[in-house]
C-alpha cells in the first residue's frame, strides 16, 4: 500500500522519509561550480554533500555549518543545511535554516514545502500550514504537500480545511491507511463542531435532537437512539428521514414488525432521501410477507439496477411467489453484479434449485458446483481467521 509517513512523522520521527521525499528537488539546483563565495566554503560545501549522502548527518552539519560562516548569503547552503538537520530530526534548526533560505532567495522552489515539513514536524502546525499552502501553490497537483497540509489544518483546529487537502492527497494514494485514518479524523471533527453549533444555536429544536439521536445510533446506543428520535418525531412529525432511521434501527435489533411500520411510514410521508425500498422489501421477506416484499424490491432494483444483493433479494421474493423464469433472471443478474461471496454462493445454490426441475442437469450441477466451491472457500477462510 502507498504511505505519505504522515503517522512517522507526526511522532517526530519522520525527518529522513521528509528529507527523502524532498531530495530530489535538489537536482534542479545551481551546480556547485556557478557559486561565486569563497573556495574554501565550495570545499565545506562539498564535504558536507558527501557526509550527508553516506548518511553521516553529524559529520555534514559541521562541515555546512562551516561554509554558512563562510558564505551566510548563499541561499542552498541554508537550504543543505536544512535539510541534514530536519534528516537529523533537529527540526527547529531545520525550519530556521530554511527560512533564511527564503530570505535571501524568495523565488527558490521547493523551499516554502521544506520549511512547511520541517515546522509540521517540530509540532508548529499553524505557520506550517501558512507555508504548505504556498508550496501546493506552486505545485496544485502534488499529492504529498497536500498530505502534509491536511494534516497541518487538523492538527492546528480547523478540520473542514484539512477535509479536501486529504481528500485530495487520497485520490492519488487511496490505499494509504494514515490518509484514511486522518481523513476519518477530519470528518469526526468537523461533524462534532457543526453539531455543538446546532446545540448551542437551538437546544430544543427538532435538528438538535436529531444529531442527538445519530450519535447515539452511531455509537451503538440503540435504545438510546431509538428514544431520541421519538422525541424528534415529537418536535417535529414532518422531519423527512425519521421514520427511516427508526426502521433502520428498529431491522438491525431483529424488530421487524416496528421496522416495517417505520418503513412505511416514512414512504407513506414521501420521505426526504433515497427511498427504503431495499431494505423495507427485506423486512418483510423476513416476516412472511413475500407479495409486499416483491413490490417493494422491484422499486429498489429500478433505483438501483447494478447492485447485486437487491437482485438476489428479489429472486427470493419471486421465488417464494413461484415466479420462477423471473427469479431465475434476477439471481443471475445477481451474479452478473459482481456480489460479495455469500450472495454468490447462494445464487448459485437456488439456481440449481430452479433449473433442476425444468431438466437442465448440466447446467443446475455447474451451479452446485460454484455452490460447493464458494462454500469450501468460505470454510477455509474462516479456519484461517480463527488461527
Amino acid at each position: 500500500m502507498a504511505k505519505t509517513g504522515l503517522a512517522r512523522c507526526e511522532r517526530h520521527s519522520g525527518g529522513v522519509l521528509c528529507a527523502a521525499l524532498l531530495g530530489v528537488v535538489l537536482l534542479g539546483f545551481p551546480a556547485l561550480g556557478q557559486i561565486a563565495d569563497p573556495p574554501a566554503a565550495l570545499e565545506h560545501l562539498r564535504a558536507g554533500l558527501a557526509a550527508r549522502d553516506e548518511k553521516r548527518f553529524d559529520d555534514a552539519a559541521r562541515e555546512l555549518e562551516t561554509a554558512v560562516g563562510l558564505a551566510p548569503n548563499v541561499a542552498e547552503i541554508h537550504l543543505n543545511l536544512g535539510l541534514v538537520y530536519h534528516e537529523s530530526g533537529r527540526f527547529p534548526e531545520a525550519a530556521r535554516s530554511f527560512r533564511r533560505a527564503l530570505t535571501l532567495q524568495p523565488d527558490l522552489r521547493g523551499v516554502e514545502r521544506f520549511l512547511g515539513f520541517a515546522l509540521l514536524s517540530a509540532g508548529n502546525f499553524e505557520e506550517a500550514a501558512g507555508h504548505l499552502e504556498r508550496a501546493r501553490e506552486e505545485d496544485p497537483g502534488e499529492a504529498t504537500v497536500s498530505a502534509w497540509l491536511g494534516l497541518a489544518y487538523l492538527r492546528s483546529g480547523e478540520p473542514e480545511k484539512a477535509i479536501p487537502r486529504l481528500g485530495f492527497a487520497r485520490e492519488s494514494k487511496p490505499g494509504d491507511l494514515d490518509l484514511l485514518f486522518y481523513s476519518a479524523q477530519a470528518h469526526e471533527a468537523a461533524a462534532a463542531r457543526l453539531r455543538a453549533e446546532l446545540l448551542a444555536r437551538a437546544p430544543d429544536s427538532a435538528r438538535a435532537r436529531q444529531a442527538i439521536a445519530e450519535d447515539h445510533a452511531l455509537n451503538g446506543r440503540t435504545a438510546e437512539a431509538i428514544e431520541a428520535y421519538q422525541r424528534v418525531l415529537a418536535a417535529d412529525p414532518s422531519l423527512p428521514g425519521i421514520h427511516q432511521a427508526l426502521g433502520e434501527l428498529y431491522a438491525d435489533s431483529s424488530r421487524d414488525e416496528k421496522a416495517a411500520e417505520h418503513y412505511q411510514k416514512e414512504l407513506d410521508g414521501g420521505g426526504g432521501g433515497p427511498p427504503p425500498h431495499y431494505r423495507y422489501g427485506r423486512v418483510l421477506l423476513r416476516l412472511g410477507r413475500s407479495a409486499a416484499a416483491l413490490e417493494q424490491l422491484l422499486r429498489a432494483v429500478e433505483g438501483a439496477p447494478g447492485r447485486a444483493e437487491t437482485h438476489f433479494y428479489l429472486g427470493k421474493a419471486q421465488l417464494d411467489q413461484g415466479q420462477f423464469s423471473a427469479a431465475k433472471a434476477s439471481f443471475l443478474a445477481a451474479l452478473a453484479a459482481g456480489p460479495a461471496v455469500q450472495t454468490a454462493m447462494s445464487a448459485h445454490y437456488q439456481l440449481s434449485q430452479i433449473l433442476r426441475p425444468e431438466g437442465k442437469d448440466e447446467e443446475a450441477a455447474g451451479h452446485l458446483r460454484e455452490f460447493r466451491r464458494l462454500r469450501g472457500q468460505v470454510i477455509r477462510e474462516d479456519q484461517q481467521g480463527k488461527r
